[in-house]
């Protein structure tokens, strides 16, 4: 059996687990809440570079006493839910095969990409995010292999915001919204534009049963999720326990990240998480 056959059963065996275990898990959530969650951020997944996190940065908040409340809920979504799922996942799935998640989900979130190369009138690009989607989507068996890369083709990691961003539209206050996590006005309002050019938005105009449709963009998301917490469990478990607070840190971590984002400073390596797990074995 080949590599390649073997990676496909994973996934597809991984796929159906997961989210059996989303859908039972997450059965309290509000259906408003997991439509929010189409959108791009959350406090799980946007982590800053260490050469980010060390500097100080003015946040205006004016909303902080409510924003600490949705911080508090998000935190213990966290704590009891989403991070006992990650490590249950990340100890039963191969690295092999999270990798091939991770490539999946980055070559789905393509169209956002290029939309915001387009408004920042980034053609070169645009092209290359084009080039890359088809070249993965093809040879990298719909993503799940990193072709692209191995091409030369480098990886984008700009949406709306950091479009807006580079038209000098300012960041407004900031905000931590439900489930999603740290956000501002202005990158609250990229995501609305983001979750349009997402592929899983236009599920809503294929002909087929609610029950399936809703599978497909939840469930999805919910994988897309678990996958990203789980390379990041180490990584917030430190911020956690070295921060003095928490709240602060997720704020002044999140604005530096998207300042350097928008400055070009800030590649799709240096968001890269680290992949530091012991080797698992696994049979197909």
């Amino acid at each position: 059996m080949t590599d390649d056959t073997c990676q496909l059963r994973i996934m597809n065996k991984l796929i159906r687990t997961t989210l059996a275990l989303f859908f039972a898990a997450s059965a309290s959530i509000s259906p408003a809440l997991a439509q929010d969650a189409e959108n791009q951020r959350s406090p799980y997944i946007s982590s800053a570079p260490a050469s980010f996190q060390t500097e100080d940065e003015s946040v205006p908040d004016p909303f902080e006493g409510f924003n600490r409340k949705i911080f508090w809920f998000n935190d213990n979504l966290d704590t009891y839910f989403l991070e006992p799922v990650a490590k249950v996942y990340d100890s039963i799935i191969p690295d092999r095969a999270q990798r091939g998640v991770n490539n999946f989900f980055a070559n789905l979130k393509t169209p956002v990409n290029f939309v915001s190369d387009i408004v920042q009138l980034d053609f070169g690009k645009a092209g290359i995010v084009t080039a890359r989607f088809l070249v993965n989507t093809t040879a990298g068996i719909g993503g799940l292999l990193d072709v692209a890369t191995e091409m030369g083709l480098e990886r984008d990691n700009q949406d709306f915001g950091s479009a807006l961003g580079h038209w000098g539209v300012g960041t407004g206050p900031y905000l931590v919204l439900p489930v999603i996590g740290p956000s501002s006005v202005r990158d609250g309002f990229g995501l609305v534009f983001d979750s349009f050019a997402h592929p899983t938005f236009y599920l809503s105009y294929i002909d087929m049963p609610n029950h399936n449709r809703n599978l497909i963009k939840f469930g999805s998301r919910g994988l897309e999720v678990v996958q990203m917490r789980a390379d990041l469990l180490d990584a917030i478990k430190t911020a956690k326990e070295g921060s003095v607070d928490y709240y602060s840190f997720l704020r002044s971590s999140y604005a530096q990240r998207r300042k350097a984002l928008i400055r070009g400073e800030l590649g799709f390596e240096d968001e890269e998480p680290p992949q530091q797990k012991k080797p698992k074995q696994h049979e197909c």
